[in-house]
C-alpha cells in the first residue's frame, strides 16, 4: 500500500505541471517579436461575432444576420461637469477579460484593492465647459497579412515575450460619439502600456493610443492584446522636458482660486513624488464620493464640488489634474473602466455601466501611469446603492 501511495504521488507531481502548460497554451498564443510593425494604409469594417449576449460561450456563425447597432453605449469625446449622474447603473454587463496574469493563481490578480484600468481615450484641456481632448491625427493600422486577416498588428516591435501579458476580451461596441467611413466606431479597450493587438484593423491615436475599431452592428465581438506592465518606481518627468500640453491650466478667472490653493498645498515640498501623493491624498480623504454633488450645471457644478468637497469620478479627475499641473506635474485624465469584480462561473473579469474617470502622470521614460483620486469604496457603495 505504501509503494502504491508513493507512486501515486509522484505521478500527480508529473502531471500538475503539464495541465498548467496546457492551460497556458489553450489560452495565449504570443506573437513573434520579429513581425514588423504594420503600415499604415486605410480605412476597413472590424470583423464582429454574432452573438448577443455574454452568456453565450460561442461565437455565433457571422454568416447569421446580425442585429442592427443600437447607440445604448457612447462614450461622449468631451465632458462636461453636470450636477447628477443619469444611467449609473450596474445592471449592463459590457464585456467578460481574461488576463494571462490569472494563470496558475488561486485568486484573481485584479480586485478592489488592485483594480484593472482600462482605457477608452484620455483628455488634456481643461476649461469651463468641462473637459476635451486636443486634436490628434489617427493612423490606420491592419494586421500583417492585411485587410480581413486574423493576425496581429504590432505596435512595438521591440517588446520582449517574457515580459508582457496578455489579455482576452469579449464585448459589446462600445461606441465612439462620431461615425468611420464605414460604419460606427467602437473603442477598443485595454491598459497601459499595449504593445500588439489581435484584431484585423484598427485606427490608433498613436500619443495616447486610443484604439478604434468600425463595426456595423451591435453583436459581439472579440480582439486581444499585449501590454507591457508600467514601471511604478519610474521617476515623474520633470516640468521641463514634458510637452507643455500636459501641464497647460485653464485661463479662465474661475479658476484661479484652486490653482492658488493647489500652490499653498505643497509650498512646503520640492518632491514631485511627494507633491503627488499630497494632492491624491487631499482628495481621497477631505472629498468624498456623491453622484448627485450639484443642482447646476457647468462652471458652477464644479465649483460646487469645491465648496461642498463632494461629486463623482469626473470631478475628482478634472480636480486632481488642475492641481498636479499647478505643482508642475505633467498629466492628464483617462475615461474607460475600472475592473474588479471576477466571475467565477465565467473565468473571466466582468464589466459593467458606469465607467469611469482617473489621472494618469507621465514617466521619465515617456510612459503613463494610472493614479486614483476618488475614494474608490465610497464609489462602489454608491453605485451599489
Amino acid at each position: 500500500l505504501w509503494q502504491r501511495a508513493r507512486f501515486m504521488m509522484l505521478l500527480g507531481l508529473l502531471l500538475f505541471p503539464i495541465g498548467v502548460l496546457l492551460q497556458q497554451a489553450a489560452l495565449l498564443t504570443v506573437p513573434d517579436t520579429e513581425i514588423p510593425v504594420s503600415t499604415p494604409l486605410g480605412e476597413s469594417i472590424a470583423q464582429a461575432s454574432s452573438s448577443s449576449s455574454l452568456d453565450e460561450e460561442a461565437v455565433a456563425d457571422p454568416a447569421k444576420k446580425a442585429a442592427p447597432l443600437e447607440r445604448d453605449f457612447v462614450f461622449p469625446e468631451a465632458i462636461s461637469f453636470q450636477g447628477t449622474v443619469t444611467n449609473a447603473s450596474r445592471d449592463a454587463l459590457l464585456f467578460q477579460i481574461k488576463s494571462q496574469r490569472d494563470i496558475g493563481r488561486t485568486r484573481p490578480y485584479y480586485s478592489a484593492a488592485r483594480p484593472l484600468y482600462l482605457t477608452a481615450t484620455t483628455f488634456d484641456i481643461l476649461s469651463e465647459d468641462g473637459l476635451s481632448r486636443s486634436f490628434a491625427p489617427e493612423a490606420i493600422f491592419h494586421s500583417k497579412s492585411g485587410v480581413g486577416s486574423d493576425d496581429w498588428i504590432v505596435f512595438d516591435p521591440s517588446f520582449k515575450k517574457d515580459s508582457v501579458f496578455q489579455f482576452k476580451m469579449k464585448t459589446r461596441p462600445i461606441l465612439h460619439e462620431k461615425k468611420g467611413g464605414k460604419g460606427n466606431l467602437a473603442y477598443l479597450l485595454h491598459d497601459r502600456r499595449m504593445v500588439a493587438m489581435h484584431y484585423p484593423s484598427c485606427r490608433l491615436d498613436e500619443e495616447d493610443q486610443t484604439a478604434l475599431a468600425e463595426v456595423s452592428n451591435s453583436s459581439m465581438f472579440e480582439y486581444q492584446w499585449l501590454s507591457q506592465p508600467v514601471d511604478p518606481k519610474t521617476p515623474l518627468i520633470s516640468s521641463f522636458r514634458a510637452n507643455p500640453r500636459y501641464l497647460s491650466l485653464p485661463r479662465a478667472p474661475e479658476f484661479r482660486p484652486w490653482i492658488e490653493d493647489a500652490e499653498t498645498l505643497c509650498q512646503d515640498l520640492n518632491n514631485d513624488a511627494l507633491k503627488l501623493e499630497r494632492i491624491l491624498t487631499h482628495f481621497q480623504q477631505d472629498f468624498r464620493y456623491d453622484l448627485n454633488p450639484s443642482t447646476a450645471n457647468g462652471i458652477q457644478a464644479f465649483q460646487d464640488f469645491f465648496e461642498q468637497r463632494r461629486g463623482y469620478c469626473t470631478y475628482f479627475a478634472a480636480a486632481t489634474m488642475m492641481y498636479l499641473r499647478a505643482n508642475g506635474i505633467a498629466c492628464r485624465v483617462a475615461t474607460g473602466f475600472m475592473v474588479t469584480d471576477y466571475s467565477a462561473a465565467r473565468e473571466a473579469y466582468i464589466g459593467r455601466l458606469p465607467g469611469h474617470a482617473w489621472v494618469e502622470v507621465l514617466l521619465e521614460d515617456g510612459n503613463w501611469r494610472a493614479v486614483e483620486p476618488t475614494p474608490t469604496t465610497l464609489r462602489m457603495d454608491a453605485i451599489a446603492a
